[in-house]
């Protein structure tokens, strides 16, 4: 893994995980996401075992083209805005915007993906399938790698695991991500896990049960929620959220701090 960014350029995300829990996928454990819907800017806490109630914790009040969530803290969330190439800090509490900062790069429909991994360094897929790290209080991006291998052209989702395994969902051709990879960090190598048995992943977050969750952001449709098998790309129904168009999810099940 790459070193920590100094604290003047990129905040770091301290996180304490339950490792037994998350070492391996076993039984699996109630996990709490917030999921955003992107045709309404809304913003809802979802329940795996409550599916179909989900819980609207506000309205984020900036964007037209909003992107992704990447939790960080127990109290705050990061979205991207793809129209106007910024980073939006929000409430993890009501959804209210903490600040909004434009990025050095520009955020694309595809490819994309973002997410934290465990030493704190935010991560974001760009065009060219670069992957950057992404400094949230300037907005600066730092080139990574560049993402090939396995016969993948397109990334449409990114998930760390708790020992910091990148996890991929994309697509060989087309436009439907109906693959799962995991990413070699130093070399940009993707390395093929499996075909996901469901036509299209558009948002994907490791769980605290050791799975990988995602969905499909399809226009006017309430979104299922996929558990997926990390080691196999076996994939099961959990349910219905009854959030439309869920163009980004992350798992709540950690408990962590921020420090600039």
């Amino acid at each position: 893994m790459r070193p920590k960014r100094s604290k003047t350029n990129q905040w770091l995300i301290i996180a304490t995980m339950v490792t037994t829990a998350a070492a391996m996928p076993g039984m699996a454990l109630a996990e709490e996401l917030v999921a955003l819907d992107a045709t309404n800017n809304d913003l809802y806490r979802v329940d795996t075992d409550h599916m179909g109630s989900p819980v609207l914790l506000g309205n984020i009040s900036v964007g037209t083209d909003l992107s992704g969530i990447v939790a960080a803290g127990t109290d705050r969330l990061y979205t991207f805005d793809r129209d106007a190439n910024s980073i939006i800090t929000v409430s993890a509490l009501d959804a209210s915007v903490l600040s909004v900062v434009t990025l050095d790069r520009d955020s694309l429909v595809r490819p994309r993906g973002f997410d934290a991994s465990p030493d704190g360094v935010l991560y974001g897929v760009f065009g060219g399938m670069e992957l950057r790290t992404v400094a949230p209080d300037t907005g600066q991006t730092t080139l990574v790698t560049n993402i090939s291998g396995a016969g993948a052209s397109m990334i449409e989702g990114l998930a760390f695991s708790p020992d910091g395994t990148p996890f991929l969902v994309g697509a060989g051709a087309g436009y439907r991500s109906d693959t799962l990879y995991t990413l070699d960090v130093q070399t940009g190598a993707l390395s093929l896990v499996g075909s996901l048995n469901v036509p299209d992943i558009d948002c994907l977050t490791y769980g605290l049960d050791g799975y990988l969750y995602g969905t499909d952001s399809l226009g006017g449709r309430q979104a299922d929620l996929y558990r997926i098998d990390p080691a196999t790309a076996q994939v099961s129904i959990v349910g219905n959220t009854a959030v439309y168009e869920v163009n980004g999810i992350a798992s709540l099940s950690e408990s962590v701090t921020l420090v600039e």
